[in-house]
């Protein structure tokens, strides 16, 4: 599996950011939190300068309830590129900490980059259907309990 791969790859080398951050990606989308804090901060604490590894540490720490960390991380990766993905994290952690104006705020962002995106490689103007909430439900997002 993907996952094993980049275990062996560690194993060979625990220093290897590029491992450790791919991994965090293999645990996010399984639904492994703490595996995907676990190497998403690896990653980052060994130097990466892929952001997307950065990303994937923040989405885990959204996830795990560290929205404070999470705003953090993501104003990093802002600092450096106008990111949809950084965005929505950061929207994220505003909803969980109940700041829906802020959310929403950080949400119309992240789909006005996403378009600008999406308008550069194609006619596309507006966003797709859905990409801009009209409101934010307040209520914390479904947390994921990971078992060791």
């Amino acid at each position: 599996s993907t996952e094993s791969m980049w275990r062996w790859a560690i194993d060979l080398d625990p220093d290897n950011a590029n491992a450790h951050g791919m991994l965090s990606g293999v645990c996010l989308d399984d639904g492994d939190d703490a595996c995907a804090l676990e190497h998403g901060a690896a990653a980052v604490r060994l130097g990466t300068s892929e952001l997307r590894f950065h990303e994937n540490l923040a989405i885990a720490l959204v996830r795990t309830g560290h929205y404070d960390d999470a705003e953090a991380v993501a104003r990093h990766v802002l600092s450096l590129t106008q990111s949809p993905v950084s965005w929505t994290v950061w929207g994220d952690a505003d909803r969980e900490r109940g700041r829906c104006e802020d959310a929403l705020a950080r949400y119309a962002i992240a789909a006005s980059r996403r378009t600008s995106i999406l308008s550069k490689r194609s006619a596309i103007s507006s966003p797709p259907p859905g990409a801009l909430p009209r409101t934010v439900d307040c209520d914390p997002l479904p947390t994921r309990r990971s078992s060791d």
